[in-house]
């Protein structure tokens, strides 16, 4: 037999560079060429108030901060997935049915390790829904507090 070509150890780390730069290159004008990825408007609306909410134990209601979220279309919206400041998220499996209210108390929003939100302590700046849209399509919604305005994204 013959023995086949032989890379040396410098030939060798030449061609892995080269391979992570072409892999790289690659990644990068793939995304700058097709760029982002494209959310459609999720029709619901994202408010700040203070409502009466049911204590657990039962013995009455007290004023409560609160999320209140409005699903402005026809359709429900199954799977609201709520975040605050994209740290403290709610996550709803069940759909949210055409034109419903949902008070969601700001406290019970943890984040991935389970701390609790505290309204008192951290002041809310974003406020972003995302949910499955009736096409099947990925739906985003956020609002910034602090600012006049709010917007439906198209990331």
């Amino acid at each position: 037999m013959r023995p086949g070509p032989r890379l040396s150890g410098p030939k060798t780390t030449l061609l892995l560079y080269g391979l992570i730069f072409i892999t790289i290159t690659t990644v990068i004008g793939t995304t700058v060429w097709m760029g982002r990825a494209s959310d459609q408007p999720l029709p619901v609306k994202a408010e700040l108030d203070q409502r009466m909410v049911d204590v657990p134990d039962g013995s009455g209601a007290t004023l409560t901060d609160v999320i209140v979220l409005t699903n402005l279309s026809e359709h429900e919206l199954p799977k609201i997935d709520i975040s605050i400041n994209s740290q403290y998220f709610l996550y709803r499996d069940s759909p949210l049915g055409p034109h419903e209210e949902l008070v969601l108390p700001q406290s019970i929003f943890s984040t991935k390790s389970s701390l609790r939100f505290n309204p008192d302590n951290y002041p809310i700046q974003t406020i972003t829904v995302t949910g499955r849209l009736p096409s099947g399509s990925r739906g985003v919604y956020e609002v910034s507090i602090g600012d006049a305005a709010s917007h439906a994204t198209e990331e």
